[in-house]
């Protein structure tokens, strides 16, 4: 009878656990297919900066930064579109030319990570420092000025899919850091 009952637990585990749902890992290793990712966007929160004539505020959403195979031949290309805008807010209390005509600002900006790959950094950067703008109160940084800073190190190959994850792991969330201030 124990032996019965036994045996009708055991049936009991094995039903539960055979009806249970199963997840799968599926993978597309298609030679033939290709492949393709924006892989990042560094994006930097609005930094303000306060002063008694008013604010300065930075917009980055229309910068796009991709690491992408644009020779079709595995080896990363650094594609940079859109812009960053600096944009000047005049206190009510800033005198009336600072209203009308906004203020001269400087800006550096520099590399916010070095990432490394293969035991060499990802990117090379040329800073900017105090680079100074003409007085206003909007100004722009264009993708081309962006990429006279920021540049891949070098050629980088990336001839699996194993080693395009390892690399896109590696990746920094912000990659360059700008600061901005009254002249």
């Amino acid at each position: 009878m124990k032996l019965k009952k036994i045996l009708s637990l055991i049936l009991c585990a094995a039903i539960m656990t055979t009806g249970g749902v199963y997840a799968t890992w599926n993978y597309a290793t298609n030679d033939a297919d290709s492949y393709k990712a924006n892989i990042m966007k560094p994006a930097m929160a609005k930094a303000e900066i306060s002063a008694s004539v008013g604010t300065l505020s930075v917009n980055t959403e229309a910068l796009k930064v991709t690491i992408d195979d644009l020779g079709g031949d595995k080896v990363a290309d650094l594609v940079i579109e859109g812009e960053v805008v600096i944009t000047f807010t005049p206190n009510s209390g800033a005198s009336p030319d600072i209203q009308d005509n906004g203020i001269e600002i400087k800006y550096s900006i520099t590399g916010a990570a070095d990432p490394q790959y293969q035991g060499r950094s990802i990117f090379a950067f040329v800073p900017v420092t105090d680079q100074t703008l003409a007085t206003a109160k909007s100004w722009t940084i264009s993708a081309a000025e962006l990429q006279d800073i920021v540049t891949l190190n070098g050629s980088i190959s990336l001839p699996t899919y194993d080693e395009y994850q390892e690399f896109q792991q590696l990746l920094p969330s912000n990659l360059l850091s700008i600061t901005v201030a009254q002249v």
